[in-house]
């Protein structure tokens, strides 16, 4: 909503959600803009008879993983165009789904219809798209990081992916581990081995994937340091050169893959996620190590806004064609 309340092209009609029926929007989000402020909160069955009668052409569902799915086909039926944040349609296999989210999933026949929304990949899918999977926030910071050295054979086998991200990565639920007092000096990782987005990284990249993520004391951002092994061509390639000229063609490599993209942003320096707090933009530098030949690429974004909100809105732009960036051209919030 926040997103929204600044684009030139869309207008939110009704917003919905269970334990907020019937409060305004402004009651509970204090700085939406007195348009969306107005609305009040509808449940299920009313945000569906408000996209029927009123035939709202476009749908965003921020919903708990598994409720989509519950959804989608009926919303299909009276909208033209669908964009998920949920994870419930980012994987094609059903096989798969069901292995790292633990239940079979209701509507496996839509999965296959689902584009997955990573446009800096794969923009030509989005046009017109009914049904769109936004992708998780840490597939994005590290895909992005990764995908040029990857897709370009400078590396092979697997890749390891240690990434940090805010407390806002679970959610508003009151949860024990997500409360200050578990938060504030804190600095941990969890899901070892388990997390669900690992699938995410492995189907856009082709590849095996050693991911660990963590949590860190602050609000929002999300930063993935991505570790890859060099293919036996470049090694050959940079043996006989110095840091400064690996790095320098690494830079170009990454400028060429990445032209004209207008929400990445490379640096020579390591990035932060404050140079991208509340912007849809991702912050990467990727250099070589000589001494244990290995690549180390980094990633940084806002997980709630080009790892989530933000990125749907772009998906959404490329749907229905839309300037990519409308809504979208804020910069990073620092100091």
């Amino acid at each position: 909503m926040r997103v929204l309340s600044g684009h030139p092209d869309f207008e939110v009609v009704a917003v919905g959600g269970r334990s907020a029926k019937g409060m305004k929007v402004r009651d509970l989000y204090p700085a939406s803009s007195s348009a969306i402020g107005e609305l009040a909160f509808l449940d299920t069955v009313e945000l569906m008879e408000v996209i029927k009668s009123e035939s709202v052409p476009l749908v965003f569902l921020a919903l708990p993983h598994g409720e989509s799915q519950r959804l989608v086909p009926e919303l299909l039926e009276i909208t033209s165009h669908i964009i998920d944040l949920a994870a419930d349609f980012r994987i094609k296999d059903p096989a798969q789904y069901e292995y790292w989210y633990g239940h079979r999933h209701s509507c496996p026949k839509l999965l296959d219809q689902a584009v997955y929304g990573l446009p800096e990949l794969d923009r030509s899918l989005l046009k017109g798209a009914r049904l769109v999977a936004v992708p998780g926030c840490y597939p994005t910071a590290s895909t992005l990081a990764m995908a040029p050295l990857i897709k370009s054979g400078y590396t092979k086998g697997k890749v390891v992916v240690d990434a940090a991200s805010g407390v806002s990565g679970a959610g508003r639920s009151l949860r024990l581990e997500s409360l200050a007092m578990s938060v504030m000096e804190e600095y941990r990782a969890y899901s070892l081995r388990t997390h669900r987005h690992t699938v995410e990284i492995e189907n856009n990249l082709g590849v095996k994937a050693v991911f660990t993520p963590h949590l860190v004391p602050m609000k929002r951002g999300i930063l993935a340091t991505c570790y890859l092994e060099p293919s036996g061509s470049s090694l050959k390639e940079f043996s006989g050169m110095s840091q400064d000229d690996i790095d320098g063609r690494l830079l170009e490599l990454y400028e060429s893959f990445y032209d004209l993209e207008p929400f990445v942003k490379l640096s020579s320096t390591p990035p932060g996620t404050a140079s991208v707090y509340g912007s849809n933009n991702v912050s990467i530098s990727v250099t070589y190590d000589k001494r244990t030949e290995t690549f180390i690429a980094l990633g940084a974004i806002d997980n709630l806004t080009k790892g989530a909100a933000g990125q749907g809105v772009q998906c959404a732009n490329l749907v229905v064609g839309f300037a990519e960036d409308s809504g979208l051209t804020q910069v990073g919030v620092w100091p």
